[in-house]
């Protein structure tokens, strides 16, 4: 069916109620043929309430734009466009440039408190967002291009809906994921391959949050040139007391706290004294260029969390900034965390936080940490040490193994190359098939399988030289 002027259906709404209404009996696909579309200035914008009869893996609702056509759907209310109790419904762009684009723009609005641009919300599932580019003009309060969302106290929540491949070009918070004040978790909800701000444009706050969900899964992300609005921290990916979020293959850089109270963060797994995030992977991303002129730089960080994993990452601070107590560390671990294991990551942190200290590893207590086969470098200096515990530093590795921690790890300047921070192959290196294999992680940030018994340090599995192993203590 076409839906616009001389269509077969006139308008978005005029559809919207008829599926409403009459539900359907298989596969169904709107072509939009208008330009532009103006939503309802209201809470919802364009509304598809469910549940709509007939739908499911064989009778899928997918609304996009007809062939040649670049389409906006503009509106200036709480959402531009939202589906409640809706599954199964396919919200696409053919692409993010040329011919056959979808716009969703959220204009701001100040008669409500937000004005987000596409809200997936209550019951909601398998449904997909996918080739959209997402403008929020709100972009410095907490408007979101793409939410996904369990409403307070909840009995049902979003499931299995999944957003890829968008482009979202400004906004408060680029996703959102939330079943936080929702009864029930949102579980298995999926971001994947989604481009969070542009190289040119500082037009993000937030990246991408997930809290208070269940088995949530972040992949192959680009998240940058995210910047402070009115929020108290710069996240590139945030997960808030989630269970089971798995954080992989994304990769996170050009991010200014712009004063925030507690800082730039590339991930953050995060959580409540009395709600901690628990069991959540971290694997395969890539960190770098997180800036700060006065509050704490982590390329990971974690507080108020159990049993998180923090495997194969790449994580490289540089620059300077007056920092505070706290400094900057590459892997940040505070507030009650509890089994953290960080194995074949690469954590660098060459920063100058002066008078404050700049460190691989900042843990609050080192009872908490399981660490090894990881490459620990710093820039030396009379404020900067390895690993800071608490208020005791320790300046190289021999002191830290000591503790009985990183006893096969090594302390190396890697050699990067872009794109990112994949490594040199052409320069002997340590972190050549210095790592240890871990099960179910076979493959790289790129994709390229591992070795299965000496894979390399760090996001990028490469085929570099190996030098200098039986130099390494053991």
């Amino acid at each position: 069916y076409t839906v616009g002027i001389g269509s077969n259906f006139p308008t978005i709404d005029s559809v919207f109620k008829k599926l409403k209404t009459n539900g359907s009996s298989g596969p169904i696909t709107l072509e939009l043929t208008d330009n532009f579309y103006t939503a309802p200035a209201d809470s919802f914008g364009f509304k598809l309430e469910g549940p709509i009869s007939g739908t499911g893996v064989n009778g899928r609702i997918t609304i996009k734009p007809a062939a040649n056509r670049n389409v906006t759907f503009e509106g200036s209310g709480r959402n531009v466009i939202s589906f409640l109790n809706t599954s199964y419904v396919n919200l696409y762009g053919v692409s993010t440039s040329g011919l056959n684009t979808l716009t969703i723009h959220a204009l701001a609005n100040t008669q409500f408190d937000q004005n987000n641009c596409v809200s997936i919300l209550e019951n909601s599932d398998n449904n997909t967002i996918k080739n959209l580019i997402i403008i929020a003009d709100d972009y410095q309060g907490v408007s979101k291009g793409i939410s996904i969302r369990a409403g307070m106290n909840s009995q049902f929540s979003p499931d299995r809906n999944v957003v890829e491949f968008n482009f979202v070009k400004k906004a408060a918070v680029a996703i959102l994921i939330d079943s936080y004040t929702s009864s029930v978790k949102a579980a298995a909800n999926v971001v994947r391959g989604n481009h969070v701000g542009s190289e040119t444009d500082s037009l993000i706050s937030w990246g991408i949050q997930s809290q208070g969900t269940s088995s949530t899964l972040i992949e192959n992300n680009h998240v940058q040139n995210i910047r402070h609005s009115i929020h108290y921290e710069s996240p590139g990916i945030d997960s808030y007391c989630d269970f089971g979020c798995v954080i992989r293959n994304n990769v996170i850089h050009n991010i200014d706290s712009r004063n925030a109270r507690d800082g730039a963060f590339g991930i953050e797994v995060s959580g409540e004294i009395d709600n901690p995030g628990n069991n959540t992977w971290v694997y395969n991303n890539m960190v770098y260029d997180l800036r700060s002129s006065s509050n704490r730089i982590a390329g990971i960080q974690l507080w108020y969390t159990n049993s998180t994993k923090i495997y194969y990452n790449s994580v490289y601070l540089s620059g300077t900034g007056t920092g505070n107590t706290n400094g900057s560390a590459a892997l940040y671990i505070s507030h009650s965390s509890t089994n953290v294991f960080a194995k074949n990551n690469l954590l660098v942190n060459i920063r100058d936080e002066s008078p404050y200290c700049a460190s691989a590893i900042y843990d609050y207590s080192i009872d908490n940490l399981t660490s090894d086969f990881n490459d620990l470098y710093y820039e030396a200096s009379q404020n900067n040490c390895l690993v800071k515990v608490g208020s005791s530093d320790y300046h190289n590795l021999n002191e830290w193994q000591i503790t009985g921690r990183d006893m096969h790890s090594i302390s190396e300047q890697p050699f990067i190359l872009p794109p990112h921070l994949h490594i040199a192959e052409n320069i002997p290196t340590l972190l050549e098939a210095h790592g240890t294999p871990i099960i179910g992680l076979g493959s790289d940030f790129d994709g390229q399988l591992r070795s299965q018994t000496t894979p390399d340090i760090g996001a990028d599995e490469f085929n570099g030289i190996v030098v200098g192993v039986d130099d390494v203590e053991e």
